[in-house]
């Protein structure tokens, strides 16, 4: 049985999770689109009822957005997932969003946060091969978690390397100069205290 991941771990994931992202449709409506709607309301309200779902599935499911709406869409109906606990859900839909032709790079910290938390750790870091292409002012939380999930499938080098290379690109950012302090470096050997508690399951 894998250990419980720790809270202040997954806090953190969902708290740096990528925001709305709009969706517009490359026709003239008279009045909001589902996808328009989804995104308005997601922007607006933090709880994900079932009705908002319907209408972000729905909205995802409109013929007449351009590609990166069309991935847009995708990547919202995942986002009430991730806020309803449907992480299965979630890491479908943001998967398909990740994939589509025009998506947003951005769309892989909300993935990599749902992969980590369902313990698929390899398909978070996969999911983050590419960080050049995810956007300035976010590209320190894509790290982040690529960090994490390093850390929590034992990679302690890799994990400690990509956490100083998000302090040096975001110097406050807390979650990861918590995580900093939990190493333990000496001239020839790195450790982990956060790794030590992983395992435990304790934070």
């Amino acid at each position: 049985m894998k250990p419980a991941l720790p809270a202040f771990i997954l806090s953190a994931l969902f708290s740096i999770s990528t925001p709305h992202a709009g969706a517009s449709p490359d026709v003239y409506r008279s009045s909001p689109s589902p996808a328009e709607l989804c995104a308005t309301e997601l922007g607006h309200y933090s709880e994900a009822t079932l009705r908002l779902q319907r209408l972000c599935d729905a909205g995802a499911k409109q013929s007449d957005l351009t590609l990166s709406g069309r991935a847009a869409a995708h990547a919202n109906a995942g986002t009430v997932r991730i806020r309803r606990g449907d992480l299965e859900g979630a890491a479908r839909l943001l998967s398909e969003a990740h994939a589509m032709p025009g998506a947003s790079a951005d769309i892989t910290i909300s993935l990599s946060a749902v992969l980590i938390r369902l313990e698929r750790y390899d398909e978070a870091i996969q999911a983050l091969a590419d960080l050049d292409q995810v956007s300035d002012e976010l590209r320190h939380k894509a790290l982040y978690n690529r960090a994490t999930a390093e850390l929590l499938r034992n990679n302690v080098e890799a994990a400690y390397v990509d956490f100083h290379k998000t302090v040096q690109l975001a110097p406050d950012f807390v979650p990861a100069q918590d995580m900093l302090k939990r190493f333990k470096v000496t001239p020839h050997t790195l450790t982990a205290d956060a790794q030590d508690n992983a395992r435990n399951g304790q934070p």
